[in-house]
């Protein structure tokens, strides 16, 4: 598959997949980088789709940053979201959820599925980062279905 290193803002990113009109946005997760999108960019290249991912602070190439991407910098976020909750959600969205998640509710997800019209996977023995060795298919496999 084609990649392509750029940067955006100075922010090191890959384009993954040949030019198209449909692009998708992989934001990687915590002690990962902007190459783990490589299987998400094969299945969705598949479909027609680029994929662009990037480094997140302190990830990758930008581990060395005075910025860091942990809780305390998601603070400000989260007052923010808190302070104007989504009122509309015109995006179709299927979420895949572990079943063993500690981070977040199961019911608060339940609740964002029924607001919004959305589907919802549950991978009842999974944990939040879905980084056991047994998770790989079940993710691999939601991907297929809902890319």
């Amino acid at each position: 598959m084609k990649k392509t290193r750029i940067e955006i803002n100075h922010i090191p990113a890959l384009v993954w997949g040949e030019k198209s009109d449909k692009v998708y946005l992989c934001v990687h997760g915590k002690m990962s980088s902007k190459e783990s999108a490589e299987g998400i960019a094969n299945i969705a290249e598949q479909r027609g789709y680029q994929t662009i991912s990037f480094d997140l602070p302190g990830h990758g190439e930008r581990q060395n940053e005075d910025k860091r991407c942990d809780i305390w910098n998601g603070i400000h976020y989260y007052q923010y979201v808190k302070e104007h909750p989504v009122q509309k959600w015109n995006i179709e969205t299927n979420i895949l959820f572990a079943g063993r998640d500690t981070l977040q509710s199961l019911e608060i997800v339940k609740d964002f599925v029924h607001n919004f019209n959305c589907a919802l996977t549950l991978s009842e023995n999974s944990e939040h980062p879905f980084m056991a060795e047994e998770d790989g298919p079940i993710v691999e496999q939601w991907l297929q279905d809902n890319l």
